[in-house]
C-alpha cells in the first residue's frame, strides 16, 4: 500500500513476519514445480497421441489402397466398371444373408391337400381360401374339441388314412378365454396337439391368438353374465390392473407369450396385434372378435407356412 493510500485510508502498514514470507515462498515454489510437471506430461501425451494418429492414418490409407487395387483388378478381369464390382459384392452378400435366413426359418413347401387346419370360427372364416385342406375347425369350439378332432384324424392316419398329411396349422383359444377357461387348461390342450402331431410326423405351425377389441368384448360379456345370472351376474375377467388391462386381455397375453417362447413347434405365426389396428391389412370385424379380412389372413398364414394354394388368392 502506497503512502497516500495509507494517509487517506487511515490504515497503518503491517509488516509480514519473515517466517510467513518464507513459508509462502515455499508454497509458491511447490505450485510452480507441479504446474511445470503437468505441462511436460501434457506435451508428451499430445506428442504420442499425434504420432499414433498419424500411424493409424497411414495404415488405413495403405489397406484402403490395397483393397481398391484388388477390386480394380477383379473389375478389369470381369470387364466391369469399378463401382459395378463393388455393388455386385454388396448384392451378393445381401443375397447370401437372405438365403441363409430363409434356410433357417422356412419350412419345405407342401400342398393344401397335405395340410390339416385346426381351429374355431376364425379358421372357419378362412375356409373358402384354404379349400382342399383337411378340415378340423368349427365355429364356437374350444381347444378341448379341437384336441378330440385331431386325435381322431391322427388315429385314422395310423390305420393307413390321410397318407399325404404332412403339415398342421393350429389356431385356437379365443372361445376358451372369453368363456373364462384357465390359461393352464388352454396350454395343456395346445401342448397335447403339438406333441401328438409331431409324434405322427407332421410339421407343426402354431398361430398366436388374434387380439380382440377387449373393451368392446368385456362390455358385451358383462351384460351377458348379468342377464344370465352367472357368477352372481359378475363377469370374472373385467377387473383391470395398474396398466388398465382387463384380466381377459392379460390371459390372452399369457397364452400368446407361451406360444411364442415355449411351444415345441416347427414354426410360430404371430397373429396377435395384427388385427387390433383398424388401419392394418388385418382388421377386426365390427363385432370385435372375428376377422375383417379373412382372405388376407389366410394368405398371410399360407405364405408364412409355405403352403401352396394353387392361385386361390387371385
Amino acid at each position: 500500500m502506497g503512502f497516500f493510500e495509507r494517509w487517506f485510508s487511515g490504515k497503518k502498514e503491517t509488516v509480514e513476519p519473515p517466517e510467513k514470507i518464507a513459508e509462502r515462498q515455499k508454497v509458491d515454489e511447490k505450485l510452480k514445480k507441479t504446474a511445470e510437471k503437468s505441462e511436460i506430461v501434457t506435451k508428451s501425451k499430445k506428442k504420442r497421441g499425434g504420432l499414433f494418429t498419424w500411424f493409424k492414418r497411414i495404415f488405413a490409407v495403405g489397406v484402403g489402397a490395397t483393397l481398391l487395387a484388388l477390386v480394380g483388378k477383379k473389375s478389369k478381369e470381369k470387364g466391369k466398371g469399378f463401382w459395378d464390382t463393388i455393388k455386385d459384392a454388396f448384392k451378393s452378400k445381401k443375397k447370401e444373408n437372405i438365403e441363409l435366413a430363409s434356410q433357417q426359418t422356412r419350412l419345405p413347401e407342401v400342398k393344401l391337400e397335405d395340410t390339416v387346419f385346426v381351429g374355431d370360427s376364425l379358421t372357419n372364416q378362412m375356409g373358402p381360401y384354404i379349400q382342399g385342406a383337411e378340415v378340423a375347425f368349427k365355429g364356437g369350439k374350444q381347444t378341448s374339441w379341437m384336441r378330440e378332432q385331431l386325435d381322431k384324424i391322427l388315429e385314422e392316419k395310423k390305420r393307413g388314412g390321410h397318407k399325404n398329411l404332412k403339415r398342421i396349422v393350429i389356431l385356437g383359444g379365443t372361445n376358451n378365454l372369453n368363456s373364462c377357461k384357465s390359461v393352464k387348461s388352454i396350454i395343456d390342450d395346445l401342448k397335447h396337439m403339438y406333441k401328438a402331431a409331431k409324434d405322427a410326423g407332421l410339421t407343426v405351425v402354431a398361430c398366436t391368438i388374434p387380439d380382440e377389441n377387449f373393451d368392446q368384448i368385456v362390455e358385451r360379456l358383462k351384460k351377458r353374465w348379468k342377464n344370465r345370472g352367472w357368477n352372481g351376474g359378475e363377469y370374472p375377467l373385467a377387473d383391470r390392473d395398474n396398466h388398465n388391462l382387463t384380466r381377459l386381455e392379460r390371459n390372452f397375453i399369457a397364452v400368446n407369450n407361451w406360444i411364442r417362447t415355449e411351444a415345441d413347434v416347427d414354426q410360430v405365426i404371430d397373429l396377435s396385434h395384427k388385427m387390433a389396428n383398424e388401419k392394418s391389412r388385418y382388421p377386426l370385424s365390427k363385432d370385435g372378435v372375428h376377422l375383417g379380412n379373412p382372405k388376407k389372413v389366410a394368405e398371410y398364414i399360407t405364405k408364412k407356412a409355405n403352403i401352396k394354394t394353387e392361385n386361390l388368392f387371385i
